[in-house]
């Protein structure tokens, strides 16, 4: 730096350089005005000139007086536009040839075309997939509301069960119920006709099916029956009087009905109750109550529920009560043990395990009635009845 400090110092104090420098200064009217040269006043032959005085003495190393009258002679010998010599530097953006050149700008790579290309694709690609899910797919018809009445008939004396249950399997439950097919003899003459099971679109109330059945209905208990592993759409009916059938949802058709037979003696007094599977089909079973014609028998049988065959003999037990009839239903204790409640007003279980002893059904228990509740257990009464009682209205 204090080399080329020096180089510059001396060109300034040269006479001819300030000679041939105050040829292109403005004259001023005061000597003690400074006045600097206009862009339209410089030249840039004073420019080339410095930078080439700068790199030269750079380049030879020189920081002698010889060095420097060697170039000021060779200076005023030149024009003032042959002075522009060529800068021996690329990045200036100048070539060695001496001329000036333009600088090329480098052609785009192949890297950014695939990208550009890549990105207008994904771009029309997400567009057709946004109109075709808007307009081509068209709407569930699950989505849709709609609103349907239907009269069915009526009868004063019976209540007509029902069972919402997705019998076609469209996503829409639909309604199980069972009316009369009645039709107007004289302005005062009903003249009835036995009851109708059918089945009504929970979608447009439309009947899918239609059957008869023997009597009326007690209860449509849907889905609940397995019959094969991961088929469970049937329909079990209980009559008022002694009708118990399985049904298939989809049509109505009949699977089985339990002979009249096995309730000779009795009514079936509620909705059959499922059990877990007793005689190892892969089938659930049932246990339905009978209640005696002349006095109050209560009666347990157990029912197969692929075959609707019993499964032993009918268990009885000798209960005096007043009231409506609660249960049978089905309950499971915190140990795994299976007890069934009922009573009149008083409410009473016992053991499905000694049901299905006294049944002298042949063999060993199942693996589902060989758990024992202690606690349920110890409310046996002192004559170790089978009856154990849980509730007792005052």
């Amino acid at each position: 730096m204090f080399r080329l400090f020096s180089m510059v110092h001396r060109v300034k104090l040269n006479p001819s350089y300030l000679f041939w420098s105050q040829g292109y200064r403005k004259k001023s009217h005061d000597p003690r005005e400074y006045d600097p040269l206009t862009q339209a006043d410089s030249d840039e032959s004073e420019d080339d000139l410095v930078i080439n005085i700068q790199q030269n003495g750079v380049q030879n190393g020189k920081g002698s007086r010889g060095a420097s009258q060697d170039h000021d002679s060779d200076i005023e010998g030149m024009p003032k536009r042959v002075l522009q010599r060529p800068v021996d530097n690329k990045q200036d953006g100048l070539s060695t040839s001496g001329a000036l050149e333009p600088e090329l700008k480098p052609p785009s790579s192949l890297l950014s075309y695939v990208r550009t290309t890549v990105f207008l694709l994904t771009v029309v690609v997400s567009m057709v997939m946004v109109l075709v899910c808007a307009f081509l797919i068209p709407c569930p018809m699950s989505g849709q509301h709609s609103m349907w009445t239907l009269h069915v008939g009526y009868d004063t004396e019976f209540s007509s069960p029902l069972e919402v249950f997705d019998v076609n399997k469209d996503g829409v439950p639909d309604i199980l119920l069972t009316f009369l097919s009645s039709r107007i003899a004289a302005p005062q003459d009903v003249v009835k006709q036995p009851p109708f099971l059918s089945v009504l679109s929970g979608d447009s109330g439309v009947v899918m099916w239609s059957r008869h059945t023997q009597e009326y209905l007690r209860s449509i208990q849907c889905g609940q029956l397995l019959i094969k592993p991961g088929q469970n759409a049937t329909c079990l009916i209980t009559g008022t009087y002694k009708l118990l059938s399985l049904i298939t949802a989809s049509t109505g058709e009949s699977l089985w009905t339990m002979s009249l037979s096995h309730v000779s003696r009795g009514t079936i007094a509620a909705p059959a109750v499922i059990l877990p599977d007793l005689d190892d089909d892969f089938t659930n079973d049932l246990l339905v109550l009978t209640i005696g014609e002349n006095q109050p028998d209560l009666g347990f049988l157990l029912v197969s529920g692929r075959t609707g065959n019993p499964l032993g003999e009918m268990v009885k037990y000798s209960i005096m009560g007043e009231g409506k009839l609660l249960g049978p239903q089905a309950y499971y204790t915190s140990q795994g043990a299976i007890y069934i409640l009922f009573g009149f007003g008083n409410i009473q279980a016992v053991a499905l395990r000694d049901i299905y002893a006294q049944a002298k059904i042949a063999g060993s228990f199942p693996s589902v009635l060989q758990r024992i509740d202690p606690d349920w257990e110890k409310r046996r009464s002192v004559n170790h009845s089978k009856l154990i009682n849980v509730y007792r209205y005052l």
